[in-house]
């Protein structure tokens, strides 16, 4: 009963945010970040829009502040480098309602083994609309659509126990415009057009300013570029191909932080009509809607639940989003040990709702969307990363007990299994010294 309190709770706050006192606070901040004289006149120039809506979960709730964020599925829209890192692997499922009759679905699965990182995910667009004529009569009906497929890789090099490595992927995406014939009467260019695109990222996680206990760095700093392609038709838009670089810090363990510089550009210009065909594309750098900036945190306020909440700074279009992830396998109470739940997270499944309001001029856009997320375990990395600290340490007993031939064996079979374990390389490399050592010395007692 308190666990359904709780969450009820929970939702409650994210509902009763959106009131008249709510929008005179967000007036005053959309007044506070965005002159009003000035415009951005490259704005809603490209193709396959789709690219922009966040399809929900952290990256979304987090006001896609996400491309320095190191263990979230939202980093196929963010980070294609960050599968390479995932404690668990993962499938999610989203449902955005962006604004009236549009909706937007999506799924999404990763996974790792050893340092390689894969996954897809799949965003699908839909806009249902009636075409009438003069006399007000249904003259057809049809669905605008857009689907976009990543597909992940990444690999995580360089990586010890001292050092997390460098994480870099890539996404590969095809996507898919199905504009219908509304008006088969009208004579006019099929709009319909397929895209390609790729994705890259790369990551890497240190230690800063860390002031408690935990295995995890509290510093990650990444780089994306994103949707750098183009469609396929007689005169292409450009795509939003996008640029960002940030990071996400952690003061306490409870809480996350994360900030975004983006910079949004063209790789060919926009199409222009002449005598009856359109320009050839020309590929260059081309001046896009700019730049941008997003901050985001997530905290941990409840054993079962956190909270997140991000603002994303844009020329005309802000907006703020808030949100909550609820973990349906822990009971408020429970002990919570992280490492135990890794083992224990299989089929654990986790709520994420997000309330977000675009702070546009001419009037404020809200919508909610959910998230739901289903954790399929680590397979059996944890309990290996285990087996491999017990050899270690059994393999430094018995280096104390001056059985070093013993304890190498140890560390030779540690190193089987995680052959990147920095400290059994420089025990095993510090043992043999110490055998070479031995061995001279029984030679020159032999000699005398």
């Amino acid at each position: 009963m308190k666990k359904v309190l709780l969450i009820s709770l929970l939702l409650l706050s994210l509902i009763n945010l959106y009131s008249e006192e709510a929008e005179e606070l967000y007036a005053k901040m959309f007044n506070m970040f965005i002159n009003k004289e000035e415009s951005d006149d490259y704005s809603g120039l490209n193709s396959f829009l789709t690219l922009y809506i966040p399809p929900g979960g952290k990256y979304e709730g987090m006001g896609t502040a996400f491309t320095g964020m190191p263990n979230n599925i939202g980093f196929f829209n963010a980070n294609p480098s960050v599968s390479s890192r995932l404690n668990l692997s993962e499938v999610s499922f989203f449902h955005n309602q962006f604004i009236e009759d549009v909706d937007m679905e999506t799924i999404a699965f990763t996974g790792r083994y050893n340092d390689m990182g894969f996954g897809f995910q799949g965003k699908w667009m839909h806009i249902g609309f009636t075409a009438f004529n003069q006399w007000a009569e249904t003259e057809s009906k049809g669905h605008y659509s857009e689907f976009v497929l990543k597909n992940n890789l990444s690999w995580n090099i360089l990586r010890g126990f001292d050092f997390s490595g460098i994480s870099i992927g890539f996404n590969i995406n095809l996507a898919y415009r199905s504009v219908p014939d509304v008006y088969s009467r009208i004579d006019v260019q099929n709009q319909s057009s397929f895209a390609a695109m790729i994705d890259f990222g790369i990551l890497s996680e240190f230690n800063f300013l860390k002031f408690y206990t935990s295995r995890a760095r509290n510093l990650s700093i990444g780089f994306s570029i994103m949707n750098f392609g183009q469609e396929f038709i007689d005169g292409p838009d450009p795509l939003p191909t996008l640029a960002s670089i940030g990071l996400a810090y952690s003061p306490i363990e409870a809480l996350k932080i994360s900030y975004d510089l983006s910079y949004q550009f063209n790789i060919h210009q926009n199409p222009t009509f002449i005598n009856g065909k359109y320009n050839q594309v020309n590929y260059s750098f081309y001046q896009g809607e700019g730049f941008h900036n997003s901050v985001g945190f997530s905290m941990q306020v409840l054993e079962i639940a956190s909270l997140h909440g991000g603002f994303l700074i844009k020329p005309d279009s802000p907006r703020i989003t808030l949100g909550t992830e609820i973990s349906f396998r822990k009971n408020p109470g429970e002990i919570i040990n992280q490492e135990q739940d890794y083992k224990d997270s299989k089929n654990e499944y986790i709520l994420a709702i997000n309330y977000s309001l675009d702070l546009i001029p001419e009037d404020f856009l809200h919508r909610y969307s959910i998230e739901l997320k289903l954790n399929l375990g680590d397979y059996q990395r944890l309990e290996k990363r285990e087996q491999v600290q017990s050899l270690y340490v059994k393999g430094l007993q018995l280096y104390a007990d001056d059985k070093i031939t013993e304890a190498i064996e140890l560390w030779d079979a540690c190193l089987k299994i995680d052959d990147k374990f920095d400290p059994a390389i420089r025990m095993k490399e510090l043992a043999n010294q110490s055998l070479e050592l031995q061995n001279k010395i029984k030679e020159r007692e032999t000699v005398e």
